[in-house]
């Protein structure tokens, strides 16, 4: 929401950095001082206005025409209004601003704000939040205001009322101040038996000629105050000195006073607002009564306007926060409740629980930029880096292995612009760093290359036959998004800039741009030894960052990463069409589809209708369908559905292939046909260790596949993993014989790629299952565990039928699902089958089992819904129920 903009003598444009052009300035502390006030504070409210939001948006450049000819920096600096305005900012400018003249402009090179050594999320000027300090109402500093919501959360003003009330009036001023407003009574002349405290504040306004603008500009701050602290009283019409009453408003109008402290109180009241996951949402009150003062002279009326303040469990604003930010290319101030729920950002979980014992914080909130969202991943992202992007001895390393290796032997000269770069660094070639940042690729531009070596700048290099301004655009658009990215999403905290260069792909040689009007960047903004690596671990969380599906469950946003084994299928098979990947369960199978999708997209420029999503089940295709904007359907849909609902399809990718039947007709055709008429990709991901039937799947042989493997799991703990484990080795023991090399090497390969140990809870013999079941979610939800973490999964639909209803009838208050809630706070209540390639926290197995005709696939059955579970399995077993020897654990 924009609530101001600076002065229309600040454009703001993008190019491959953010910036911020602004017309005229004065300069320098003596020219300053020789023109207007006005004039000196608005030049210097808009300076502080773009430097907030560049702070506060990854940085930029904020370049200023000069107005005074004779100024130079060196000599005369900014000015001391100019130096005392940032400090309001900033407690040392230097560290965030580099100031360089070049001829008659000034440039300001800002890098982004960082929120480690106990900073603020935000940077800004001030909070508009007041607090009540003995007798004095200051701001709440910016960097104070995590401190104030944590003491607001611990003390009795959460807690009930009552006992909020008790120790208010324990208070003998307070107390006091509590007869006066209910009694209504004052005499002209009448000294006070109370003064001021933290709960009171006496105001005379006797002689105030506006009253009206005196109120609005003085009430709302102590609203603001005693709504933040303990709530109190303000009394207008009594001398603070004497505690005389005095009155105020001689001669106006009861019901016209009445009516402007009404208007100022509703006002605060609209500024009222509760922190993140607060409790108790209360609504906050402020009364007021306006009497008339007693007097015998005769004179004209006066008053007493007394205003009560309840303290307010949250944060109550006196004005706007003084923070800007850039919103869709608009410099934008926040609004309160913008601006607080972004100063409480915090990282998801707390630091004993299964998020941060299942993998590595990569990035953090208390040290990143305002932007950054947490970031975890399975390995420590420094080894993660050296893996993926390493520097190697005191020379330059081309990394060429992601890209077509004919496009070196067909543009011999292509590297021809890199050779007066010496290292220590890395060249790292693509096919498109725009795909990398989830922008669409230009299919003009031949290749790409991200140039990150010491004393250089980071610099992004495009090449293509010749130049025009939609290909300037374009890498203009990619080097701007991989600066924001390596800063908003890698959390890269130092001075970053990433130049843009169009080269030539038959000479080698660089293309210049005669219209780019972007300064050059100073010396610091080159890179040396430890900034190389610090760039490349915030290149590697970007390229690596994928959404969390734990996002919506923890109800915030944050990001793991892939592991190499995932982002080298993403990009190492990249320009094959047609592959078969394979994969244990909970390698994250799905997560790679969803993420293919993403690239296809990006790489041909797809509409939504030109990919196709395929798997068996509803559950999976809804899941799907919320997360990737593409056609999703299911097998079985594809096949009854008219070929008209197809006809722009290009793109087919089929998840849990494994599964799928021939029961509609040929569905591997037509899908391969589909494909085969657009040249389109075809990508199939299956795990046969996971096939719940007998009939046949409809895929090709396993000769005759094009493969890929994926070997980690990442999905499941340490406990559900061996328990996975064994079963998986019982399936390779009976095997048919075209299958036996492709399952041994699987077996020999798979692994668990963390080793957070998680639960697997067996329960047998049992007299009730469903007893069980509801003993047990009723201890999970007493924990802390939501109904969104849990999954109760039967083995048949007639099963499910005949054994939930005990269980809800236990539970009434719990809210219960099935597979199509799967991003709903319940419970879901479903089959094993159904819940095919969906997951949660916690699953509990009720009787696993099998139609005695499926015997054969029984192991593989109870292998998929053990792999659901991403941290604690329970299975419950019936006296009745009857599990098989072998799958016994």
């Amino acid at each position: 929401m924009a609530l101001s903009k600076p002065d229309s003598s600040a454009r703001y444009w993008r190019s491959s950095d953010q910036y911020f052009n602004i017309n005229k300035c004065t300069f320098g502390e003596q020219a300053r001082n020789k023109i207007d006030k006005a004039k000196r504070t608005q030049q210097s409210d808009v300076i502080l206005q773009c430097v907030c939001a560049l702070l506060n948006s990854g940085g930029g450049v904020i370049s200023a025409g000069v107005e005074n000819e004779d100024y130079c920096y060196c000599t005369m600096s900014l000015g001391q209004d100019l130096e005392e305005h940032l400090l309001k900012l900033l407690d040392v400018p230097e560290d965030f601003i580099e100031f360089v003249q070049s001829g008659n402009a000034l440039h300001m090179y800002v890098k982004s704000w960082c929120s480690h050594d106990n900073r603020a999320r935000l940077c800004s000027v001030h909070s508009g939040l007041r607090k009540r300090a003995g007798t004095k109402t200051p701001l709440i500093h910016p960097s104070g205001v995590l401190d104030f919501i944590k003491k607001k959360r611990q003390t009795l003003y959460l807690g009930p009322p009552a006992k909020r009330t008790k120790w208010i009036h324990g208070d003998e001023i307070y107390n006091k101040a509590q007869e006066f407003y209910e009694k209504q009574e004052a005499r002209l002349g009448q000294i006070l038996d109370f003064g001021e405290s933290v709960n009171v504040e006496l105001k005379s306004f006797a002689h105030e000629k506006n009253l009206k603008t005196r109120l609005n500009e003085k009430v709302p701050k102590y609203l603001s105050a005693f709504g933040n602290t303990k709530g109190g009283f303000l009394f207008i019409g009594v001398d603070d000195r004497s505690k005389t009453v005095i009155g105020c408003g001689r001669g106006m109008d009861a019901q016209m006073m009445e009516q402007m402290i009404q208007e100022i109180c509703n006002r605060a009241q609209s500024r009222a607002f509760h922190f993140l996951n607060c409790a108790r949402k209360e609504e906050w009150s402020v009364d007021y009564e306006v009497f008339e003062v007693m007097e015998n002279s005769g004179e004209e009326p006066r008053y007493i306007v007394a205003v009560k303040v309840q303290a307010f469990c949250c944060a109550v604003f006196e004005d706007d926060p003084k923070c800007w930010h850039i919103e869709n290319d608009t410099l934008t101030q926040l609004d309160p409740e913008s601006w607080l729920k972004k100063m409480q950002g915090c990282d998801p979980g707390d630091p004993d629980d299964d998020l941060s014992s299942r993998f590595n914080k990569v990035l953090s909130l208390k040290d990143s930029p305002p932007q950054c969202r947490a970031v975890y991943s399975i390995k420590d992202i420094a080894t993660l880096q050296e893996r993926v992007f390493s520097v190697q001895g005191e020379s330059l390393n081309i990394m060429c292995k992601y890209i077509p290796q004919e496009l070196l032997v067909n543009y011999p000269n292509l590297l021809t612009c890199i050779q007066t770069k010496s290292g220590p660094g890395i060249l790292i070639m693509s096919t498109s760093w725009a795909i990398d940042v989830n922008l669409p690729r230009n299919k003009s531009v031949i290749c790409e290359a991200l140039l990150i070596s010491t004393d250089c700048y980071p610099t992004l290099f495009c090449w293509a036959e010749g130049d025009s301004p939609e290909l300037w655009q374009y890498v203009n658009d990619t080097a701007f998004s991989l600066k924001q990215k390596l800063v908003n999403l890698g959390g890269y905290t130092g001075r970053l800039c990433v130049i843009p260069r169009l080269v030539n792909c038959q000479t080698g040689e660089v293309i210049q741009n005669e219209t780019d009007g972007a300064p050059p960047y100073p010396d610091s903004y080159t890179l040396n030894h430890v900034t190389v690596q610090a760039l490349l671990r915030s290149l590697t969380t970007v390229v690596m960052s994928i959404s969390s599906p734990l996002s919506d469950t923890l109800g915030c946003e944050f990001f793991n990463l892939l592991t190499e084994e995932q982002y080298d299928i993403l990009h190492k098979y990249n320009g094959i069409k047609h592959l078969f990947i394979h994969g244990p369960p909970g390698s994250g199978k799905t997560l790679i589809a969803m993420e293919k999708i993403r690239m296809i997209k990006n790489s041909d420029n797809c509409e939504d209708t030109d990919i196709l999503y395929l798997c068996e089940n509803v559950g999976l295709r809804d899941f799907v369908r919320k997360q990737c904007k593409c056609l999703c359907e299911t097998r079985a849909g594809f096949m009854r559905r008219n070929d008209d609902n197809f006809f722009r399809v290009k793109h087919i990718i089929v998840d849990e292939g494994q599964n799928f039947r021939l029961e509609h007709g040929d569905w591997y055709q037509k899908a391969n046909s589909l494909v085969q008429e657009n040249d389109g990709i075809f990508w199939i991901f299956v795990d046969y260790f996971q096939r719940s039937h007998t009939s046949s799947s409809g895929l090709p042989p396993l000769n005759s596949q094009s493969k890929a493997f994926l070997y980690e799991v990442v999905r499941n703990s340490e406990k559900v993993f061996d328990a996975m484990l064994d079963l998986i080795h019982q399936i390779a023991e009976h095997l048919k014989p075209e299958e036996t090399a492709h399952f041994q090497d699987m077996v020999k390969n798979v692994t668990l790629s963390h080793s957070f140990r998680g639960q697997l809870i067996r329960r047998t013999n049992l007299p009730s299952v469903e007893t069980n079941v509801v003993t047990i979610i009723r201890n999970l939800l007493k924990r802390g565990h939501s109904a969104k973490d849990i999954a109760v999964l039967y083995s048949t639909l007639e099963e499910l039928d005949n054994r939930v209803y005990s269980v809800k009838k236990q539970m009434s208050s719990v809210q219960f699902g099935s597979v199509e809630n799967i991003d709903e706070d319940v419970v879901v209540l479903d089959t094993i089958r159904r819940f095919s390639g969906l997951e949660r926290n916690i699953v509990i197995l009720v009787d696993p089992s099998v139609h005695p005709v499926q015997n054969e696939v029984e192991v593989n059955v109870h292998l998929s819904a053990f792999s659901r579970a991403r941290i604690r399995l329970y299975v419950l077993q019936s006296k009745r129920s009857k599990l098989t020897p072998r799958i016994a654990f």
